[in-house]
């Protein structure tokens, strides 16, 4: 029998094409995700470890009391830089201590020395630049010295920073309570150990980056799944041409159970040779797809893109098995029936019991992690109600299409479409899955896009802040924002003590805040009497009836710009020119930025999604193509007799293509409605 598998192999290739490249895909793809899932763990995990290399305790906030030998603490505070005229923007100051702890990497130029010089983490401003700090009232000028690399958070987020001698930093702004980072090579009282401390910081970064990896999981299942239906599709037909062949091998003395074996010989070697080719063409798309981390929002260095050796081999393994899992049904079936039956092209009708088995076994499995909550819950449980749909048309639609009709063509794609379950089935079955995937990325897509810009729309309620750094805001420069182009409404609410006294309603709001309560910032915290909600505004606002407007002071300036509350950043231009020109310091904020992050955010997981349907579609067109194909091959002999008759060429392949409708329409139906389901089911799951 391993003879008998080795020369179909090797006589008819053609045939196994479709299976082959379903496997490579499926492989190739796991490969992919795994490669590029574990190369960003372990870029995080260093790229977070990279400060505490020669460090065993961190602790974070104030400093101890008194600092152990063999510590460090590099302070870290807020400050105005002078952008132009008299506009500052807010930027992080990091201090820094030479010596065996200091961890940061010139990368041009060299480190500060004295309170007249910083460093960049960025690219601006450049080296040589003069630039003016602003500690409270007092503005400090100092020379960029260097370039050095920047800290994880700053390397995370994207923003830049600048870095000066610890020493300055106490000089230019003297407090008895500095905060920042003490990194100690002995135990800190306060502290924990660099695991520990690394830990939670990769812990925070990768449950706020959770979705990216739970898309690459989930699709990374539906492609196996359609592989799974291409491989099953394959095997069918070919076991199907080879019926009689099979019968008379049974005949002359072969047992059941090896030419069961010879055809999972057939799946084995097969599966063998896909993951040989899948596993290198997987790095090979991971390295392509680490290319665009940038893109999809992952801005840690992803210099060595791989797998270890054992995960490598386990996928291989995996993709052999499927494969060979996914023929054996089809194997199966060729055996269930007697030598005589064989010979005589009986068709069996294990399969069809098996296949409503297997739609009631996906509503239980549905059932079962319906409720659970969790993305990754819902996800299982529309994939589980989309396998069983797909199950049932491949039960519903042959039996339905046993019709009678006058037309001669007609009865024959009806005849063939019917009576040949075991492709039919696998036809509706990938058409079904890969309709419904698509129909689902485009519903979820079309809703999530919705929900986050709306989100985005209504995070921060004011859209530009111009905050006076010297006391009152001035009344001149109230009334030029107010004149200023774009420029929708101005308000200068009192700041108590409570936040931001205002109108609930006010036109310089986006968004009203509510009556009654204060609209606490985003993970700010208030010791008040007063009622709270907590909001994603970028400052606090309170109802001005609840508090007495005469006890703060009017130093912020509120602005509303005309237009949508997305838009490019760029339409504050007007606004930031004249707090350039302003009279007094005073500092800039927008929420256009931080609302495009969001619609961002969501348009990476929109594209990942795309991206992963398309590879999905890919492998399901492939296992058609190659139904559809071998289908032909085999009904050579048919073509011929019934060419005797009168039908053309050209008519037997209008029958072929009248049958591929007959099965596909229905299924492409039913995949686009439980699709639809499944992708407003998930993305109500994932908005709540």
């Amino acid at each position: 029998m391993i003879r008998l598998a080795l020369a179909q192999l090797l006589r008819h290739p053609l045939r196994y094409v479709g299976l082959l490249a379903a496997v490579v895909a499926s492989v190739a793809l796991t490969v992919a995700a795994a490669a590029v899932g574990l190369t960003v763990q372990s870029a995080v995990n260093s790229t977070f470890a990279a400060p505490y290399s020669h460090v065993e305790y961190v602790r974070t906030g104030q400093p101890p009391a008194e600092l152990p030998p063999g510590a460090v603490f590099d302070r870290v505070t807020q400050v105005a830089l002078l952008e132009k005229g008299n506009l500052y923007s807010s930027v992080t100051v990091t201090g820094v201590t030479e010596g065996p702890l200091q961890w940061r990497e010139v990368t041009a130029g060299r480190l500060p020395h004295g309170e007249a010089e910083v460093a960049t983490t960025g690219d601006t401003p450049p080296i040589g630049a003069d630039v003016t700090l602003r500690f409270g009232g007092t503005d400090v000028h100092a020379t960029v010295v260097g370039r050095v690399a920047p800290g994880a958070a700053e390397l995370v987020s994207g923003g830049a920073g600048l870095i000066a001698d610890n020493a300055a930093l106490a000089t230019w702004s003297p407090t008895d309570r500095p905060t920042g980072e003490t990194r100690s090579t002995v135990p800190l009282e306060g502290g924990e150990t660099v695991a520990e401390h690394v830990a939670s910081l990769t812990d925070r970064y990768f449950s706020a980056r959770s979705k990216y990896f739970l898309l690459l999981t989930a699709f990374t299942v539906v492609v196996a799944i359609v592989a799974a239906l291409t491989i099953y599709s394959a095997m069918s037909v070919i076991t199907g041409a080879r019926v009689r062949e099979l019968g008379l091998v049974r005949a002359i003395g072969a047992s059941t159970p090896g030419v069961v074996a010879s055809l999972g010989l057939e799946a084995f070697v097969l599966g063998v040779l896909g993951s040989v080719v899948g596993v290198p063409l997987g790095i090979v798309v991971a390295r392509y797809a680490a290319q665009l981390a940038g893109t999809l929002g992952i801005r840690v260095p992803l210099t060595s893109v791989g797998l270890p050796t054992p995960w490598l081999v386990a996928i291989g393994i995996a993709g052999t098995l499927v494969t060979v899992v996914s023929a054996l049904p089809a194997a199966a079936s060729s055996t269930r029936r007697s030598a005589l039956d064989s010979i005589a092209g009986v068709q069996s009708r294990g399969l069809t019991v098996a296949c409503g088995v297997a739609a009631v076994g996906f509503v239980m499995a549905a059932a079962a992690v319906r409720g659970r909550g969790g993305v990754l819950y819902a996800v299982a449980h529309g994939g589980f109600i989309t396998l069983a749909v797909a199950a049932l048309a491949a039960l519903i639609i042959p039996a339905v299409l046993r019709v009678r009709v006058p037309s001669a063509r007609l009865g024959l794609a009806l005849g063939y479409a019917s009576r040949q379950w075991a492709r039919s089935a696998a036809i509706i079955g990938i058409v079904t899955v890969a309709v419904a995937l698509v129909a689902a990325v485009h519903t979820g897509s079309t809703l999530l896009r919705n929900h986050f810009t709306d989100v985005a729309s209504r995070q921060g309620a004011v859209d530009v802040t111009v905050t006076s750094l010297s006391g009152l805001v001035d009344a001149d420069l109230v009334a030029q924002l107010r004149a200023a182009p774009g420029v929708a409404a101005v308000d200068t609410p009192s700041h108590v003590k409570e936040g931001f006294a205002i109108d609930p309603h006010s036109p310089v709001l986006r968004t009203p805040i509510a009556e009654g309560k204060v609209s606490l910032a985003r993970g700010a915290s208030l010791e008040t009497q007063l009622p709270t909600v907590r909001t994603n505004n970028a400052v606090t606002l309170v109802d001005e009836s609840l508090v007495d407007k005469r006890e703060g002071r009017a130093t912020t300036i509120f602005v509303r710009m005309e237009g949508d509350a997305v838009q490019e950043p760029a339409v504050t231009n007007a606004v930031r020119d004249i707090a350039a020109d302003s009279p007094t310091p005073v500092t800039m904020w927008d929420a256009f930025g931080w609302r495009n992050d969001t619609v961002a955010m969501v348009e990476r997981i929109l594209t990942i999604s795309r991206l992963m349907s398309l590879v999905a579609l890919a492998v399901a067109a492939v296992g058609i193509a190659s139904t559809i194909l071998l289908s032909w091959r085999e009904r050579a002999k048919d073509r011929a007799l019934i060419n005797t008759l009168g039908l053309t060429p050209a008519g037997s392949a209008g029958v072929m293509a009248l049958e591929l409708l007959l099965l596909a329409v229905p299924a492409a139906v039913a995949g686009y409605a439980v699709g639809t389901w499944a992708g407003g089911f998930i993305a109500a799951v994932a908005i709540a």
